[in-house]
């Protein structure tokens, strides 16, 4: 309590009040009230050490190192342990243990020389080249820059010790400003971050302001439909499903093939592989059909299923289940014939009617005027009588002479004058349509 929004206390005017704590409850060491570091959440600080200054592995007042908090080793009473680094880890000449400098942040100090003594070019104070032993370099140069052979600041291949020519040039081709002849860096971009194809390090085209070019493809050459300018996606496949060897990502070529055979198992010569002959273990050929003539899909191979029809509902003569022909929209063919084989008029192609019997009267199997039953086309037998037994004379069971279909009158004599009793069934009438 007592501290204002920035932390002040009202009585102290300092950021810690009368006991020692800041807004946070903190001292200045940075513990609380139960030992607890701000930074750490333990009882020890960033250092090691708790609110005493003992360290938690030494259970002394230095570190692992030897280091006191302020600093101080305690084998040689000064900020250098016996092995010269501090315990920040630098050198009196400010050099850590991986030859970086401290004020640098390189392996250079700011005189320019590194852990070593050398500069960048490989030469001590006193001029000698670390390499050579001499005060020319391995490619010649002295710590001036001039050349052995040549007595100027160009080597005989016409670079200087930067490795730029006169004009400028290194041997890749870069100027010392970082660009190349074409205006590019290193990294492949010019002076307005764009590359050679027109894009800049966030993937946007110059002249369009996306991530396309006015063709459609991005940084990475591909198109906006997913495909380089190949005509591969990320995966390596191109719009079938192939890699540019051919195969898809189950391992069959364009042909449908892999190892010889295809996804359902059968080869080139259309035998299964598991079976050994032309059907598969469901019974299907390599084209998908049975041994019955019908594929997979439940048509033959004229397109039609097993009741006849085909997908549209027409049968191979071209009728649908009513009875409908495809071409005339009526029950009656293109050729004027209906489904059963019969015109408007009730005659098959040859000529006959249902019955068998032409216009003439003539039956189509027994080439007489009478079927094979003995009726003529209007259903009477020779003697007059119909499948009823009615004579068409008389109208009754008995023709004008008195007898009937059987050759019996009404008391049951034949015409030669013998009794045929009920249950003598030799006179029965026998015939049938």
């Amino acid at each position: 309590m007592g501290f204002d929004k920035e932390g002040i206390h009202k009585d102290t005017r300092t950021k810690f009040n009368k006991s020692g704590f800041d807004k946070m409850g903190f001292n200045k060491k940075g513990f609380n009230i139960f030992d607890i570091h701000k930074d750490t959440g333990t009882k020890f600080n960033l250092d090691g050490l708790n609110k005493h200054g003992i360290h938690k592995d030494t259970g002394t007042k230095f570190d692992l190192d030897g280091f006191s908090k302020h600093g101080i080793h305690k084998d040689t009473g000064t900020k250098y342990g016996p092995d010269g680094y501090r315990r920040d880890g630098y050198r009196q000449d400010g050099f850590n243990k991986d030859g970086i400098h401290k004020d640098t942040g390189t392996e250079y100090g700011p005189d320019g020389y590194n852990l070593d003594g050398y500069n960048k070019d490989g030469f001590d104070l006193i001029r000698i080249h670390k390499d050579t032993g001499t005060e020319y370099g391995l490619e010649g140069f002295n710590k001036d820059g001039i050349h052995k052979d040549t007595g100027t600041e160009y080597g005989p291949d016409g670079y200087n010790l930067d490795g730029y020519n006169k004009d400028g040039y290194d041997k890749d081709n870069y100027h010392r400003n970082g660009y190349d002849k074409d205006g590019y860096n290193r990294d492949g971009y010019d002076k307005d971050g764009y590359n050679r194809n027109g894009y800049n390090r966030e993937g946007i085209f110059a002249s369009t302001g996306t991530k396309y070019d006015p063709d459609g493809y991005d940084k990475d050459n591909y198109h906006r439909n997913g495909y380089n300018r190949d005509g591969f996606n990320e995966l390596g496949l191109d719009h079938d499903g192939y890699n540019r060897d051919g195969f898809d990502v189950d391992g069959y070529n364009r042909k449908g093939y892999r190892n010889g055979y295809n996804r359902e198992g059968f080869n080139k010569q259309g035998l299964h592989k598991d079976t050994g002959t032309k059907y598969g273990p469901y019974g299907f050929d390599v084209d998908g059909y049975l041994r019955n003539g019908f594929h997979r899909n439940g048509l033959d191979k004229d397109g039609f299923d097993r009741d006849g029809y085909n997908k549209k509902g027409y049968n191979r003569e071209g009728f649908n289940k009513q009875g409908i022909h495809k071409d005339t929209g009526t029950k009656y063919g293109p050729d004027g014939y209906a489904e059963d084989g019969y015109d408007a008029n009730e005659l098959d192609s040859g000529g006959y009617n249902r019955e068998g019997f032409n216009k003439q009267g003539i039956h189509k199997d027994t080439g007489t005027e009478y079927n094979t039953f003995g009726f003529n086309k209007d259903g009477h037998t020779k003697d007059g009588f119909n499948k009823q037994g009615i004579h068409k004379d008389t109208g009754t069971k008995y023709g004008p002479d008195g007898y009937n279909q059987n050759g019996l009158d009404e008391k049951r004599n034949d015409r030669n004058g013998k009794y045929h009793p009920p249950e003598d069934t030799r006179f029965d009438d026998y015939r049938q349509k």
